[in-house]
């Protein structure tokens, strides 16, 4: 199904103009389902950015057509089930932008003072979501975060030795290297607001916060946006792809568009596939008027006629340090779960913020500073998907582990929806990182937060049959292998 639209509603992300994506059905090569595309659409080409792995390719459309009518065409004449060899095409649609979360608002910012250094790893999110009592359970060890973003100064020190060298770079601005992802500048207003490289660092940002909450896990930096926090459907899919590619365990899309498309959707199926957890800002529309879902935070998808369409984001939502939703954020129905993402001035008039009420982390050139926003509400969840992930490594990673992983951020965090009246049902759960891990620690079968002697008794009461409590690696019956996990856990 194309979901272009010619007449965006206010408020919304625009299309991309000019460009359109086309998804091939498997089996169908590329220059014949090209041809089709031409007969239909003359003069249209091909751009160079294209993702021929996935079979998807994005076109320039013709002088005087306008991208959501081509779009329109396509999907009319050449998109079917696939076997019908007039019909190639999986899908055909709009290329919508995207933008950093906090390139939607004036968020406050500051460049980086070195007194703020202090307080990164003492910050009010660590004690609200009980992290520190969390890495009891998990550090996140043997897990890779993949950071779609701007790029990380991968020399900051407080980041050193866990930034892989093996990222890339699909934005490339002033003709940077595909291997280039440090977090820089480029010196143009490139989204035209009157700001040059507002959102560097941002990248950065959210990596000292994912690290501070999973300290063990190796951050993998893909740049898909622009220093002034710009990009697109195509470039952010390409990131997706290319962190499923390099075998990370969760990705971070501190991002977001209004636009539900093909390409999320699919991209997001095979993450879920995979056992791949994306974890997704749900945005600072809170001020502006306009409340969208945003993607691929909040996308879904329709696997079975007779039941639910399932989640394939985990959408996050920002709180202050009251657990009260923070003004900017956006809040809908699709949040899973929301982290404290808010930052306060001092109220001496200094204009400084207040540590003990802000969000700190790392920014570029070993300096430390304060933002606020849905990204890094993501980030402190993404940390904590990184610490579950790891703590889970026993079970097979499937579609059955993503569902499993997404049900516990989902369900084990505080219950705020007393504590903000108007927004019941459209905050999730605020995010508790020990009550998390604590939910499901392997060989913990009695639930009391340590794998002791009971739990050894409970398995063997047991062994040899199906009990979906002792059943630690879930294959159906409890066996030696859920022996050997209960006793490599054994007094944790």
């Amino acid at each position: 199904m194309a979901y272009g639209q010619c007449n965006d509603p206010p408020g919304s992300d625009p299309s991309v103009s000019g460009l359109i994506m086309v998804r091939v059905h498997d089996g169908v090569a590329w220059p014949d389902a090209f041809a089709a595309i031409t007969a239909q659409i003359p003069d249209i080409t091909v751009v160079d950015a294209s993702l021929a792995s996935r079979n998807i390719y994005v076109l320039r459309v013709p002088l005087g057509r306008h991208e959501c009518e081509v779009d329109d065409d396509l999907t009319n004449a050449l998109v079917a089930p696939p076997g019908d060899p007039n019909r190639p095409l999986r899908w055909a649609e709009t290329e919508y932008s995207s933008q950093g979360a906090e390139g939607h608002t004036g968020s406050v910012y500051d460049s980086g003072r070195a007194n703020y250094a202090v307080g990164f790893p003492s910050q009010y999110l660590l004690t609200q979501v009980g992290a520190s009592a969390a890495l009891r359970f998990s550090r996140a060890s043997g897990i890779t975060v993949a950071v779609l973003d701007t790029g990380i100064d991968a020399s900051h020190p407080a980041l050193s030795g866990f930034v892989r060298a093996d990222g890339l770079n699909l934005v490339q601005e002033n003709g940077r290297a595909i291997d280039d992802t440090a977090d820089v500048g480029d010196g143009v207003d490139s989204d035209g607001d009157g700001q040059f490289d507002e959102l560097v660092g941002h990248g950065t940002f959210v990596a000292g916060l994912i690290h501070l909450i999973a300290p063990e896990a190796q951050l993998l930096p893909i740049v898909v946006l622009s220093s002034d926090g710009t990009s697109d459907s195509f470039t952010a899919v390409m990131g997706i792809y290319a962190a499923l590619d390099a075998g990370v365990d969760v990705i971070n899309c501190s991002f977001g568009s209004t636009f539900l498309s093909d390409v999320y959707e699919e991209a997001l199926l095979e993450a879920r596939d995979r056992g791949v957890l994306v974890i997704g800002a749900a945005g600072n529309r809170g001020l502006t008027g306009y409340i969208y879902r945003e993607f691929p935070a909040a996308t879904e998808a329709q696997l079975d006629p007779n039941l639910p369409d399932v989640h394939l984001g985990v959408a996050v939502a920002g709180v202050d340090p009251s657990d009260l939703r923070m003004p900017s954020s956006s809040h809908y129905s699709a949040v899973h779960v929301s982290a404290p993402g808010a930052s306060a001035l001092l109220p001496d008039g200094s204009g400084a913020y207040d540590p003990d009420r802000s969000i700190i982390s790392t920014l570029p050139g070993e300096e430390f500073g304060v933002w606020e926003g849905t990204s890094f509400s993501t980030a402190v969840v993404s940390g904590a998907a990184a610490l579950l992930v790891a703590q889970q490594s026993h079970l097979p990673r499937d579609a059955a582990f993503f569902d499993a992983m997404r049900r516990l951020l989902k369900t084990t965090g505080v219950e705020i929806d007393a504590l903000n009246p108007g927004f019941e049902g459209e905050l999730g759960r605020r995010l508790d990182v020990s009550a998390l891990l604590q939910a499901r620690l392997p060989g913990d079968l009695d639930g009391d937060g340590v794998v002791s002697l009971q739990d050894l008794a409970l398995l063997l009461s047991t062994y040899g049959v199906a009990d979906p409590n002792a059943d630690i690696d879930l294959n159906g019956v409890v066996d030696l292998q859920d022996l050997a996990i209960l006793l490599a856990n054994f007094g944790r």
